[in-house]
């Protein structure tokens, strides 16, 4: 239990995760996890093995790349330098 400045305990409890087996995995396999807790049954964790986890971030750098079709569209530039 953490006493914080608000009328309402919060604790604090273990989720699932996958194993993290290199150094920089450990942000997407965070965000996995909470979604999983969030979504239990259609948020599934990653499987442990390299490939999941590269699948996993390539399938959710595409879904933010395709929330802003301007900000992802390629700008052909006539100018030369």
């Amino acid at each position: 239990m953490m006493g914080l400045s608000t009328d309402v305990t919060v604790t604090i409890a273990p989720l699932p995760i996958t194993p993290q087996d290199d150094g920089f995995s450990c942000g997407i396999l965070a965000t996995n996890s909470v979604g999983h807790h969030l979504m239990h049954g259609t948020f599934p964790l990653i499987t442990r093995d390299p490939t999941s986890i590269k699948m996993y971030r390539i399938e959710r750098t595409i879904e933010i790349l395709m929330l802003d079709g301007e900000f992802v569209r390629a700008r052909h530039s006539t100018q030369t330098i």
